[in-house]
């Protein structure tokens, strides 16, 4: 049975941040479907911020889930071949065997009041690697120093709207450019969202995810051992 809370949860991802023009849902019975929308499939940034807002509101079900003391069977299916389909997310009583229990995410009280340290581990549960960029990089001129300038990553609107002072920026790299990579950023986006309310005021870092494909193998010559740059944070 479709918990009460999850419509409450469909509702409020209507906001702008989870952006529901991209991805659709269906429920049919203990079970919810959710899908990228159909025109944004031809299109690989569309799609892929599609299935990073679906792996944000996976992440806010299994939050919330796990304060209800429910595990749901989330199975997760996005493929470049048939991208239609992108999660399952099936609903069982607390009496049935939902399968193996899920590794939760533990924080320790000293990565709270470091919202970057905490979210490097949160990027380590899942297979990620928050990698500092060089400092020197930001004080060069990229064109003389040979690196990409991490600062053009960041629109002058984030920019504006940002009131702490211009600090590290750190790249969110993996081993691989795919939907299971996007689905596991926008898991780690939503997961460190739902800390903000620790944080210090003015201290949350400014984050942006809307990096092309360019530009994703480009700044992955920064990430170190990892070649790809699926997210940069600034602190």
């Amino acid at each position: 049975m479709i918990p009460k809370w999850l419509h409450t949860l469909l509702l409020d991802s209507g906001s702008k941040r989870l952006e529901r023009d991209l991805w659709n849902h269906r429920i049919t019975g203990n079970m919810l479907e959710i899908s990228s929308v159909p025109r944004f499939e031809r299109d690989p940034e569309h799609y892929r911020m599609a299935v990073i807002r679906i792996g944000q509101f996976l992440q806010s079900i299994d939050c919330k889930a796990a304060q209800e003391g429910l595990q749901p069977m989330i199975q997760s299916f996005p493929h470049l071949e048939q991208p239609h389909l992108v999660a399952v997310v099936r609903f069982f009583s607390s009496q049935e065997d939902t399968g193996p229990e899920q590794n939760r995410l533990e924080v320790s009280e000293p990565s709270i009041n470091d919202p970057v340290l905490l979210m490097r581990s949160i990027a380590s549960h899942y297979g990620l690697v928050l990698q500092p960029v060089p400092e020197p990089v930001h004080k060069l001129d990229s064109k003389r120093s040979g690196y990409p300038d991490t600062m053009d990553l960041f629109t002058e609107k984030d920019l504006s709207g940002h009131n702490q002072p211009l600090g590290p920026v750190h790249l969110l790299c993996s081993m691989n450019d795919n939907p299971f990579i996007w689905l596991k950023t926008g898991f780690w986006m939503e997961r460190s969202y739902s800390f903000h309310h620790l944080f210090k005021d003015g201290s949350t870092p400014l984050v942006t995810e809307r990096i092309s494909i360019a530009d994703r193998s480009r700044f992955g010559s920064l990430c170190g051992s990892c070649r790809f740059a699926q997210a940069a944070v600034l602190g």
